[in-house]
């Protein structure tokens, strides 16, 4: 049985729909936002609702409205990169130069190297 993979689904630009500022950034209107070349699968879905008038014998169907209409596309990304996840959460990119950046660290210690009566 031959077996097939696929390296690469598509290739995604985000742009800025109008001028807007993250972190120090300013994007223009149809200025690349972002840059998606390493997706792993993508979806595309469309749903629509439809409204019936109904009436008469046996209350038929009379006539058909189309309602809202929404459109669904789905990635998954293999990477990411600092700045991608920053634009994705809206935090914002920090210059630590001037400040201090605390961030949160887990530590794993080796209970004999620990001195626990001076502590």
């Amino acid at each position: 049985m031959q077996k097939f993979g696929v390296r690469e689904i598509c290739n995604v630009v985000l742009k800025a729909k109008a001028a807007q500022k993250v972190g120090k950034k300013i994007f223009y209107k149809n200025e690349p936002v972002m840059y998606f070349d390493t997706l792993k699968t993508s979806s595309l879905e469309g749903q629509s609702s439809t409204v019936y008038a109904q009436g008469g014998r046996g209350n038929p169907r009379l006539v058909a409205w189309e309602g809202e209409r929404t459109v669904t596309f789905t990635m998954e990304d293999a990477l990411i990169s600092a700045e991608g996840l920053s634009i994705l959460t809206g935090a914002g990119l920090i210059d630590a130069k001037d400040k201090t950046v605390y961030q949160h660290v887990t530590e794993i210690i080796d209970r004999s190297e620990l001195d626990i009566e001076n502590m």
